[in-house]
Order: C-alpha cells, then structure tokens, then sequence
C-alpha cells in the first residue's frame, strides 16, 4: 500500500511539475518573441543568456526563428546579436524561406548586408541586386544560375528585368536584355516593362525597353495599355516624349 501511495506521489509530482515547466516555457517564449519584435535588446540578450536554446526557437504554424522575426522587421542590430550567439542564419520557415528571403521581401536592406556577411542564403538575391543597382553582383549570379534570370519574385511575379526598369537602373536593364530576359513578362497585375518604365518618367528607360521589342500595347489586369498609362503621369513634357515614342512601334 504503502508503495502503492509513493508511486501515485511521484507520478503526480513529475505531472505537475511538467505542467509547470510547460507553462514557464510558454511565457518565456512569448516574451522572448515579444522582446524580438519591438527590437529590445536588453531583453533579449537576457533570455538567450539563461536559455541560449531559445536563440533557434520555432514560433508558431509558420516556424519563425527570432533571425526570421528580426530580420524582416530591418533589426540588423539585434539580426548580429542573434547570429553571434548560435543563430542559424539560414534556418527555413514552414514555407521554406531563409532569413535572408524575408528581409529581402519586407526591403530591409540593412538586415541583408548583415546576413549576406554571415553566410545567408536566398535566390531573390539577384532582385535584391537589381534593387540597388549593384550589376557585377547580378553578373556574378548569372554565371552560376543562368536561370535566374527568369526568377519570380515570389508572389509579385517580379523578374531581375522588370526590378531594374522600376528602380532605373538602366545599365542592369540593358545588361539582362541582352542576356535573353523576356521582355513580355508581366508581374503579378499584368504590368509590362513598358508600364514599369513609364511609371520612371525617365526618357532613356523608356527608350531601351521600346527598342527591346516589348509589347506596347499589351494591357495589365486594370484594361490599361501603355498609352493609357501615359495620361495619369504628371510629367507633361515626359508625357509627349512617351507618346511619341510608343506610338512610332504601336
């Protein structure tokens, strides 16, 4: 009996201690992600100190690391911490993606460079490239992926061609046009290259994608064609030069 009653004893213990603990590490994880979110480095430097599994900790049905968290949210401060401290810089979500993948979705350009230094990994790099205007970086890509040069970015159908032409960057247009990019690709709204460098204002853009053959009359989701697009800008003198020029190839 007397056994019997011990057993029951220990059993109990270990199952309320296990609630208990199970509890603790509920607050403490949401706390923690609290503490990734707003940035705040005191808190966080004093959880991974006492509990430095947390460091790779997977939130949620998504499998968010505090590096992915911290990462889109531009925290390149508190990326390095998390990275000097055991983070693993290329852990992947539910969805697959790197941290790198996320900071370059969200723009935070200063959590890329940071995790490019630590090894990051992500095929939207060649976007991130064209972004920025960086071509010896984008050239460095291709010569190991050629196919690349196609890529999506993810959901917005974004290609390399169509990233430089929005950013005007026309070196890096010119460049992947002569590469082969397919100048009739749309993003996800059915816009063209020739709607991108329109929106640009720039006079030069807009002549390299004309000349590159794309389709000037090809019409996005919105029913709207190149011409059509003209009339919203607020640039008159570009509006007369765009006319002109769409309409000698129309």
């Amino acid at each position: 009996m007397k056994k019997k009653l011990l057993k029951i004893t220990v059993f109990l213990f270990v199952f309320i201690a296990g609630i208990v603990i199970t509890v603790k590490f509920k607050e403490m994880s949401f706390y923690f992600y609290n503490a990734v979110c707003a940035g705040d480095s005191p808190k966080i430097k004093s959880v991974i100190s006492n509990y430095p599994f947390f460091v790779n900790h997977k939130w949620g049905k998504y499998k968010y690391t505090p590096l992915h968290v911290a990462a889109a949210s531009g925290y390149s401060d508190i990326v390095k911490l998390l990275l000097d401290n055991g983070a693993k810089v290329n852990s992947k979500s539910a969805e697959g993606k790197t941290p790198l993948d996320y900071a370059i979705r969200e723009s935070a350009y200063t959590s890329v460079e940071v995790l490019i230094k630590h090894g990051g990994q992500s095929p939207y790099l060649i976007h991130y490239y064209a972004n920025t205007g960086n071509l010896e970086k984008i050239i460095e890509i291709l010569n190991v992926n050629p196919e690349f040069i196609e890529l999506p970015w993810e959901e917005y159908g974004d290609t390399p061609l169509m990233r430089a032409v929005s950013e005007n960057h026309k070196n890096i247009a010119e460049y992947l046009i002569t590469k082969g990019a397919d100048v009739n690709t749309t993003d996800y709204k059915g816009n063209t290259i020739v709607h991108r460098a329109l929106l640009t204002c720039d006079k030069d853009m807009l002549k390299l994608v004309v000349s590159s053959g794309a389709d000037v009359n090809k019409k996005n989701e919105y029913e709207n064609s190149p011409l059509d697009l003209i009339e919203i800008l607020q640039d008159e003198a570009f509006k007369d030069v765009a006319r002109e020029l769409i309409t000698q190839v129309s």
